[in-house]
């Protein structure tokens, strides 16, 4: 915390065309200790006074005559570029705000405003203002402190964390991590200058709600941290969790209209959960990472159950990145069977990994892996490179040629080398287009519906064909499956298990199968095991089924044996053969 008495002989400018106005707050100033005040009704010379007097707060009327705010925070801000000039803009008209800090205002107070609360304000600007002036040296204030919002970054943080913990004893400590939810989405569609508005009001917000002992700093992005020194208890940290999610409800100002947010959090206590500064921030953002797991506003506080899964899932991720560098995957194939014929018509490739010393690793557990690490878009090209070596391979067996299909995760459909990968591929192996589908979900479907639209037309113009995997569980929108080029819709395995005793699932597999013909699309269902299953869905259309009831996924060499032997179901619905 910055003395009284140097906050008091702090240098303030006061900038408004009203003398009356800059007279009674000049009053106010005084009245709480400001020894320094300077008003001005010309606020064309703003600039040329802040340059000759290095003014540490200028409050600033945004709707002047000659000219407003708006030109002024230009005017100083050429000369403060690279610097922290907090600056509180004072308006009548509310909707100003957000336009005020992305012009570069430091704060915004809507006239009339609250003596009290405007004083407050003027204290926390000029905390900011001079722990950058008198503190420390100008290189080392630029390396400590956050441009955009003022506060200290995450590495000043983590250096004076030991310090401030050993001074809190024999009392314990929290740490708070704290991150926006939908950040990214808000700045893709709202901008980044309203990005960073509200990074500016979420962090004054949790200023206000921090105790005055409290301490506050932006780790990166959208992500602040929140020391609590000396709780009388540890479970006294969740009173401000809960005070700062209430905070969030009032909303914030973006183009768009004013809208509420919401934060996760990953609460660390200290000394019950780590002794030392370094392991209570890892075991910080471990309950972060766990928070954000379960979804937008929630607060997860760490257990020593979380660190045994960031270990393994630390320890899984470097081994997948081994796997990539070494070739330790391998395309299993599962047989996609025409319910009319009981033949093979297609098969599907399927990812697997034998993890050396540890077996074979399911892949829900290292697929979603690769997908939030991104190494899923290196392997999903070597996915589709394989599997179209393996098409031109059953090209020329005596049982072949065999389609195959290729599952294309969300972040794969969403790099645009997507098309050129298959493009090469294709080329490289020699292969009829039409021999490889690719199978993409809803979800990443919807994600960016012009994109999508012109991913798939291109690679529907190349001769590929377009399944989309898991239908029913997303959209499900007979819009957009007009609008897209596709050729296959696969029911997810969900309203398969239970058929055909689950009243609503059937309901559901019959009017996919209706709308998909009336669409003139194929209809596939995934994880078939049982005859039951099997005559359900024959007795309903149901136009390829693939599931353990007739294989299970096998090596490329067991398939092709099975090809070979021209194996067929054993078992076909009553009448499915004579259906058209």
């Amino acid at each position: 915390m910055i003395a009284a008495a140097l906050l008091h002989r702090a240098r303030i400018l006061l900038v408004d065309d009203q003398e009356l106005s800059n007279h009674v707050l000049s009053q106010l100033l005084a009245s709480a200790g400001y020894t320094d005040v300077t008003a001005t009704c010309d606020a064309a010379g703003v600039a040329e006074l802040h340059r000759r007097h290095a003014y540490d707060l200028i409050v600033l009327d945004l709707h002047m005559p000659v000219m407003d705010g708006f030109q002024v925070l230009e005017a100083l801000y050429q000369i403060e570029a690279g610097q922290y000039l907090p600056v509180l803009v004072l308006s009548a008209q509310h909707d100003s705000k957000l336009a005020a800090l992305e012009a570069g205002a430091k704060d915004f107070l809507a006239k009339p405003y609250d003596p009290g609360e405007l004083l407050s304000r003027v204290r926390n600007l000029l905390e900011v203002r001079l722990l950058y002036n008198d503190t420390r040296a100008y290189g080392l204030r630029m390396a400590s402190y956050d441009s955009l919002t003022g506060l200290p970054n995450r590495q000043l943080f983590s250096q004076s964390l030991a310090t401030q913990l050993a001074a809190a004893q024999p009392h314990p400590s929290a740490l708070l991590l704290i991150d926006l939810d939908g950040f990214t989405t808000l700045n893709d569609t709202q901008g980044y200058p309203a990005g960073d508005g509200v990074l500016r009001l979420l962090a004054q917000r949790l200023n206000r709600l921090a105790p005055p002992s409290a301490s506050l700093a932006r780790f990166g992005n959208d992500e602040f941290a929140l020391l609590l020194p000396a709780l009388e208890h540890s479970s006294d940290s969740a009173r401000t969790v809960a005070l700062i999610q209430a905070a969030l409800h009032e909303p914030f100002p973006l183009p768009d209209g004013r809208r509420a947010l919401s934060v996760s959090m990953g609460v660390a206590l200290y000394p019950d959960d780590a002794v030392d500064a370094a392991t209570l921030i890892r075991y910080a953002n471990i309950a972060l990472h766990q928070a954000k797991q379960g979804g937008s506003n929630q607060c997860s506080y760490f257990t020593y159950a979380m660190n045994e899964q960031a270990q393994h899932r630390y320890q899984l991720e470097q081994a997948l990145r081994q796997a990539c560098a070494s070739d330790e995957f391998e395309l299993y194939y599962q047989p996609k069977v025409h319910l009319r014929t009981g033949r093979m018509v297609g098969t599907e490739a399927l990812l697997r990994w034998n993890r050396p010393g540890h077996g074979v690793v399911s892949p829900a557990e290292f697929i979603p892996l690769l997908e939030q690490t991104g190494m899923i878009r290196e392997v999903g090209a070597w996915v589709i490179e394989q599997a179209c070596r393996q098409i031109a391979r059953w090209a020329q067996d005596e049982a072949g040629p065999l389609p195959v299909a290729v599952n294309v995760a969300s972040p794969q459909f969403s790099d645009s080398t997507l098309v050129d990968t298959v493009a090469a591929a294709l080329q490289r192996h020699q292969i009829d287009p039409a021999l490889l589908s690719l199978e993409v979900t809803e979800t990443a479907l919807m994600e960016d519906l012009a994109r999508t639209a012109a991913t798939l037309s291109t690679l529907w113009s190349m001769g590929v064909r377009i399944a989309i995997d898991d239908f029913g569980t997303g959209y499900s929108s007979l819009a957009y499956l007009r609008r897209f080029p596709v050729d296959t819709l696969k029911i997810d395995i969900a309203f398969i298990r239970e058929l055909p005793n689950n009243a609503d699932d059937a309901a559901v597999v019959r009017a996919i199968i209706a709308m998909a013909h009336s669409l003139k699309l194929k209809v596939v269902a995934e994880g078939v095991e049982s005859a039951d299953q099997l005559a359900y869905l024959g007795e309903h259309g149901c136009d390829l089924i693939q599931g353990y009831y007739f294989s299970r996924p096998i090596p490329a060499d067991m398939m092709t044996q099975l090809m070979r032997q021209d194996a067929r179901l054993a078992y076909l619905p009553a009448g499915a053969g004579e259906r058209l």
